[in-house]
């Protein structure tokens, strides 16, 4: 189909875009790719344009994303897709196999009771948080799921691996990614990444970063999958606060060479220099990580934090009060305040108490914040013996 009849098939959709999607199916079996079909990508971009608020869309980009193993794409389109169709037993679906795959089981079960409480998810594996039976019952399931559906093959015995190296049984775990190797084309890097992860979940990152290093030399890698081996390699290097700094900055640089607004790194990098006590690059780090994703409050809350724990206050102050400009919800203000009071700046906490007094009335926690701000603040003032106390006018 060219160009031009995409373009009209988008203006037919009009508020429906769904109704392109088996455009982008391939021709054998109706699976996401490969066959006929159009290109995926091509399609799902043009379906967002029309309507980017269509939840089910968001899945469909999320299902997409898990098959191709682009894990930080799928959990950004499963998330948008819980906010925008929460009752949809899918998106939770998703969510669940996502965690899964990341051996997160507290959001696996979570995300699993409430895609069965909100509907049939037939294909669901048994619940494999206790007991050697639930374990193999869920490696069954998944492993029944590949026979009906091919082409999940590989992504279903990495989602077992995850399974029995998240129970500690290393060795299954390392023959299930053997089992597909032959099967993962250019999908390889899937492979060497779920194995580097099962290395480093086992206390070996050293076998971890060489598995990495050897796959990252890949000249055929595209952006997406050089950065999630990129990511982990980081993040396997600045945990460790004996790594050689030079060697944590060159992972910090390669991963967010690859994706440039993506904070993560840059505070996975501060907070090494931190625990080092190089607190003077530490903040420098910090406030890179802010200026990659400056429309987030996480970004400067942390910077705060690093500015704070460098004994900057005044400036650890203004980081703090621009991410509560950006996250008007309470938790960034209370961290504040106990900060302000902390540093008995009685003034910065009466003004922030009296915002959250505003915008949260019935939080019970405000009186005893109440009380703690009126008797500094007073206390500050050293009022005359016997003087009444006089409320401050903000409240």
């Amino acid at each position: 189909m060219v160009d031009r009849e995409i373009q009209r098939a988008v203006r037919f959709a009009g508020r429906e875009p769904l109704l392109l999607l088996p455009l982008a199916r391939g021709a054998a079996g109706g699976h996401w790719g490969g066959g006929d079909g159009l290109p995926v990508p091509s399609i799902l971009g043009l379906a967002l344009d029309s309507n980017p608020l269509y939840g089910s869309l968001w899945m469909r980009v999320s299902e997409w994303n898990l098959t191709r193993g682009e894990t930080l794409g799928c959990r950004f389109a499963s998330e948008r897709a819980i906010r925008l169709d929460p009752t949809n037993p899918r998106v939770h679906y998703l969510a669940g196999m996502l965690a899964l795959r990341d051996g997160d089981y507290s959001t696996f079960r979570r995300e699993a009771i409430a895609a069965q409480a909100l509907g049939e998810v037939p294909e669901f594996p048994s619940l494999p948080w206790r007991g050697e039976d639930r374990l193999n019952a869920a490696v069954e399931a998944f492993r029944r799921r590949s026979e009906v559906y091919p082409a999940l093959k590989l992504n279903d015995e990495i989602l077992v691996a995850g399974l029995l190296s998240g129970a500690g049984q290393t060795d299954r775990a390392l023959a299930a990614l053997e089992s597909v190797r032959a099967l993962s084309g250019k999908r390889a890097w899937m492979i060497d990444l779920a194995e580097a992860e099962i290395h480093d979940r086992s206390n070996d990152p050293k076998g971890a970063l060489e598995i990495l290093n050897r796959r990252m030399v890949d000249a055929s890698l595209r952006p997406e999958e050089a950065f999630q081996l990129a990511y982990l390699r980081m993040k396997i290097i600045t945990r460790d606060l004996k790594s050689d700094p030079e060697l944590a900055r060159r992972s910090v640089l390669d991963a967010t060479r690859l994706r440039r607004s993506y904070a993560e790194p840059f505070f996975a990098l501060a907070l090494f220099f931190r625990g080092r006590g190089e607190n003077a690059e530490a903040v420098e780090w910090a406030r890179r990580g802010a200026a990659a994703e400056p429309e987030k409050s996480t970004s400067w809350s942390i910077l705060a934090e690093i500015e704070l724990s460098a004994g900057d206050y005044l400036t650890a102050k203004n980081s703090y009060r621009h991410a509560m400009r950006i996250d008007k919800g309470s938790e960034v203000a209370f961290r504040f305040l106990d900060v302000a009071l902390e540093r008995k700046d009685y003034e910065s906490a009466r003004e922030t108490l009296s915002q959250l007094l505003i915008r949260f009335p019935g939080d019970r926690r405000l009186q005893g914040y109440s009380n703690r701000v009126t008797s500094g603040y007073f206390d500050a003032s050293s009022p005359r013996p016997g003087a009444e106390p006089r409320i401050p006018p903000a409240y």
